[in-house]
């Protein structure tokens, strides 16, 4: 999530049910349904128990959502020696894991609320072994995806 979605969230927005977060309106205007991991849901419910009658996931001291956490993201990076490294840094390193994962780069771009592919591409060198598997695809499965025996496309120079 953009940091702006992240800190407005509300805790009607979170389904534990099913296991998703329904933004109404995000950066590009439009609503974006998040799916959950185990790991989101349980900090989420754990979240919620300390904040039974809160309105706000994230929140200050008040009622209000947390909405400079510059001031204390930017003393735990100077605490932590942390260097060169901004809120945004998470999204780039959720899409990175995403994409060495094996994931597509369409459903990343979809996970990330980007309205063009465009963006994702910046990715697309963390999978290199996509495209190799993509070509691999079109030798038949009795050469053993080697593309050597006669009759295979590598083997006829159509790559």
């Amino acid at each position: 999530m953009r940091a702006g979605e992240q800190f407005q969230l509300k805790w009607q927005e979170v389904s534990f049910e099913r296991r998703m977060i329904s933004l109404p309106k995000t950066k590009t205007g439009k609503a974006r349904h998040i799916p959950l991991n185990a790991i989101a849901l349980q900090a989420l419910q754990e979240r919620k128990l300390t904040q039974q009658d809160a309105l706000y996931v994230f929140r200050d001291a008040g009622r209000d959502p947390q909405h400079d956490y510059h001031r204390w993201f930017n003393e735990a990076l100077t605490e932590a020696k942390v260097a060169d490294y901004s809120w945004h840094c998470n999204r780039h390193t959720f899409a990175s894991r995403l994409v060495m994962a094996g994931v597509d780069l369409r459903t990343v771009a979809e996970l990330m609320g980007q309205s063009s592919i465009q963006m994702t591409m910046l990715y697309a060198h963390l999978a290199p072994q996509h495209n190799r598997a993509a070509v691999d695809r079109l030798v038949p499965a009795k050469t053993g995806n080697r593309g050597s025996e006669k009759g295979s496309v590598a083997a006829n120079g159509e790559n």
